[in-house]
């Protein structure tokens, strides 16, 4: 059977979850919807049970593999080709054992480990320093989840690193962007709750709930137009900045042509000192 390293596993299911990053939570439209008209753009914090092994998905991994190793993307695009069935049950198993404690990995590590392997490591346990810190609670289960269930846990890392890393990322350069960020996070999830007390109860506790999913829901407007209006100032002073740098090089550009006579002459004046150290 074509198996993998047990470090090459481990980067697969850090690759899997990297993968859907560019989709990030505050950015992915739900339903189709134009991110510019929907302002709500949910993000889901139950995972499937089943690790998704989309197309988009496996054709990324192998192109990050045919970089680093192309004889392994050959052997596996061709048992791809002569058992699609095969390939799947073997990519599936391999990552349901792939996720290991660092001392473990670290005691199996082999030669040869490819710079971008390093990178998408690092990229992964950083972020997962990061998400004990900032969200014990949610940390704790999902260690709990790796603990019992390494697919599922795979899955949750993917759906986990994919709403949260943009806050990390915001982090470093507005922290109260990534502090409305994280509220906006902490409201869906009390909605998600109050929606399911909702559902069950009764017409009196009914009433009761709905005027507070409307409080929350009105709050959590306020918490859009705030993170709307920190992110358009970011990208205000961005914008003045990078037309600081334009006018700046316009100045430099103009000063050049102007002195284009010394210029040329200062040069040639060095190209011929430095023939008077050149010994034939």
């Amino acid at each position: 059977m074509f198996t993998f390293s047990t470090e090459f596993r481990l980067v697969c299911v850090i690759c899997l979850a990297l993968m859907a990053l560019p989709l990030c939570a505050e950015e992915k439209p739900q339903g189709g919807k134009n991110p510019e008209q929907d302002i709500w753009q949910e993000v889901t914090f139950q995972s499937g049970e089943h690790f998704e092994l989309s197309d988009a998905r496996i054709q990324a991994i192998l192109e990050e593999i045919k970089r680093a190793d192309p004889k392994k993307a050959e052997s596996l695009e061709t048992l791809r080709k002569q058992d699609a069935k095969k390939f799947l049950e073997v990519i599936r198993l391999e990552i349901g054992t792939a996720i290991k404690p660092k001392a473990e990995s670290a005691q199996d590590a082999q030669p040869g480990h490819s710079e971008w392997q390093d990178q998408l490591q690092r990229r992964y346990e950083y972020f997962m320093d990061w998400f004990a810190r900032e969200f014990p609670a949610d940390h704790g289960e999902l260690v709990k989840i790796q603990n019992t269930d390494a697919e599922k846990y795979v899955q949750r890392v993917m759906d986990t690193m994919t709403i949260y890393e943009p806050i990390l990322r915001a982090q470093r350069y507005n922290a109260a962007l990534a502090d409305v960020m994280k509220q906006d996070i902490e409201l869906q999830k009390r909605r998600d709750a109050l929606l399911l007390q909702i559902r069950p109860a009764g017409n009196a506790e009914q009433a009761a709930l709905l005027k507070e999913l409307e409080a929350l829901v009105s709050k959590r407007f306020d918490i859009i137009v705030r993170k709307k209006e920190l992110q358009y100032e970011s990208l205000r002073k961005r914008l003045e900045k990078l037309e600081q740098q334009i006018d700046q090089q316009a100045l430099e550009l103009e000063s050049l042509k102007k002195n284009k006579s010394q210029t040329v002459e200062l040069h040639i004046k060095e190209l011929l000192g430095r023939t008077e150290n050149i010994t034939l």
